[in-house]
């Protein structure tokens, strides 16, 4: 009784193969769903206001120009560290 069931979801999940002409299509005009797809979310942000913001993480190197510019001492970057490990 069950192994018809079994069978039957198995020879369901099997796939007729796609035809060349298809799959060329598919692959070529995939370029241009993604531009539009970029060209869409881009939009969307701006309309809504929102913007991309770079967060500078410990280790990455950009946040050594950050405490360069903002003339931390050391005795502060240690405490930044610390409240940020923690």
């Amino acid at each position: 009784m069950f192994s018809s069931l079994v069978d039957t979801c198995a020879s369901s999940r099997r796939h007729t193969p796609i035809p060349f002409c298809e799959k060329l299509g598919r692959e070529v005009a995939r370029p241009w769903r993604q531009i539009a797809l970029v060209l869409r979310r881009f939009a969307v942000r701006r309309r809504h206001g929102a913007a991309t913001t770079v967060v500078p993480f410990i280790g990455d190197g950009v946040l050594d120009n950050y405490v360069a510019r903002l003339e931390l001492t050391p005795a502060k970057l240690e405490d930044i560290e610390r409240r940020l490990k923690s």
